[in-house]
């Protein structure tokens, strides 16, 4: 199966248990310059709650009805108009939103590379005489994605491609060792990142770091949450748990980062076998 964002995010509210506390919809239109939000059943939403509308967050100041006064853009989202009918997610004080989950999930996907990743070629004409040649976005030395072979196809029937090998990776450019003698075309094994989720329908380029990614992800929000005694007391106090300290609350993220250094290692792959450059000037 493909895993999804949505799949993800479910698999980490379980180990938080940390669901939203209401999931309504607006009954009239929210303009950007409003700050009072009408939604169909306000019964568990109270002030302090935190509420996501769509890219939005924004907090309850507070309650008359089913009539919310709110805070809006709040975390440094956009205001943006809301139609009636859109879907509203309201969170205790303490809690996640889909959005500060997914960053999450996307921080333990960058975690990743290089144990784990995925691999794709790169094809261009390289002409005569030339003597460097652009490499792919995201491929720059020594930051990001690694390229590990180098070839060039020749004018055989049928043809064939050619390693070479006198070739440097500085930068965005690849250096060769002597100008080509005609135009070829050059091929890039990329040794490339697990692509990052950015909609809830991306599906991840691989399923088997979906648990090194839902632990890594979870260790997060633990971390995230002790950097704020009154959230992680609350968060303790909703679980009936003894961590009114933090101490539970880093043996949790301890345990659930340890658990996705394991589940990385099992599914890490050895280097792709090639020539990559090791200048790093």
């Amino acid at each position: 199966m493909s895993f999804i964002r949505p799949d993800i995010r479910r698999e980490i509210r379980r180990k938080l248990q940390a669901w939203p506390d209401q999931v309504t919809t607006i009954s009239a239109d929210q303009v950007v310059a409003s700050d009072s939000l009408e939604v169909q059943d306000a019964q568990a939403i109270k002030a302090r709650s935190i509420i996501e509308v769509g890219s939005e967050i924004e907090r309850v100041r507070s309650k008359a009805g089913n009539i919310l006064t709110v805070l809006r853009g709040d975390q440094l989202t956009t205001l943006a108009l809301h139609a009636a009918g859109a879907r509203v997610q309201s969170f205790p004080f303490w809690g996640w939103t889909d959005l500060e989950v997914n960053d999450k999930i996307n921080t333990a996907i960058r975690w990743l590379f290089p144990a784990v990743y995925r691999v794709f070629f790169y094809e261009n004409t390289a002409l005569a005489n030339m003597k460097e040649f652009g490499v792919p976005p995201g491929a720059i030395s020594p930051t990001d994605e690694l390229i590990r072979r180098v070839e060039l196809r020749d004018s055989s029937t049928p043809a064939q491609w050619i390693p070479i090998y006198n070739w440097t990776h500085i930068g965005d450019r690849l250096l060769f060792g002597k100008p080509l003698d005609q135009d070829r075309r050059i091929r890039l094994t990329v040794q490339g990142k697990v692509r990052e989720l950015a909609t809830d329908v991306n599906p991840l380029d691989r399923d088997d770091p979906f648990d090194a990614i839902v632990k890594y992800a979870t260790a997060e929000c633990l971390d995230a949450l002790l950097g704020n005694r009154t959230k992680y007391v609350e968060y303790s106090a909703s679980l009936n748990d003894r961590a009114s300290t933090p101490d539970e609350l880093q043996r949790q993220a301890y345990h659930f980062r340890n658990q996705a250094d394991v589940e990385k290692e099992r599914v890490s792959r050895a280097p792709i076998p090639g020539f990559a450059s090791t200048y790093r000037g």
